[in-house]
């Protein structure tokens, strides 16, 4: 796996990785790190040439992952970041209600899904998976979390609480230029 690792950025592209990660899993069949290293070459790959085709191996692979460690939160955001690429937003909260099963109280998981909600048109759904992933998260909450409340209270229209929101988003990601844009819709 680190060698695999090292040849990832070194080449700067996912073939040579996945050769060594795969090797990682063969000798090591119940390894869940080496399939979601697979998966991870596969975004590098996506990442240079956008084939849809890399998108499906991250699925198939994270899949296997999430399978062997039910608790592996990255290989649900994997999957899911994939899924989202490829505009599957039911797919990705089949995943993201699994996870939920597993990860009740994991605040990246409950950000993933109350995002899910938001990009499917329902700020009302998404609100309470946020708030928990902020509670849960405390100081080290998803800064994503406040962002996409910020923005179901716009939808919401309640103004104040959308202000609210990216107020404290914008003390995580004070350069975040979606934390001004929601700041100046707040006003």
């Amino acid at each position: 796996i680190q060698l695999g690792d090292s040849l990832k950025k070194v080449d700067k592209k996912g073939a040579n990785a996945r050769l060594m990660y795969k090797k990682a899993a063969a000798l090591d069949g119940e390894n869940a790190v080496a399939y979601q290293k697979i998966a991870q070459s596969f975004v590098v790959d996506y990442s240079n040439e956008r084939s849809d085709k890399y998108l499906d191996s991250v699925i198939v692979y994270s899949n296997k992952a999430r399978k062997l460690d039910p608790k592996f939160t990255d290989a649900y955001a994997w999957e899911v970041a994939a899924y989202r690429a490829k505009w599957r937003h039911g797919m990705s909260r089949k995943g993201l209600m699994k996870a939920i099963q597993h990860l009740p109280d994991d605040p990246e998981i409950l950000m993933l899904l109350g995002r899910n909600y938001f990009d499917t048109g329902n700020p009302g759904l998404a609100l309470p998976y946020l708030k928990k992933s902020i509670e849960l998260g405390g100081e080290n909450a998803p800064g994503v979390a406040y962002r996409f409340a910020g923005w179901c209270w716009f939808y919401l229209e309640n103004h104040e609480k959308q202000l609210e929101y990216f107020n404290q988003f914008r003390e995580i990601d004070p350069k975040s230029l979606m934390g001004i844009a929601g700041q100046v819709h707040s006003y």
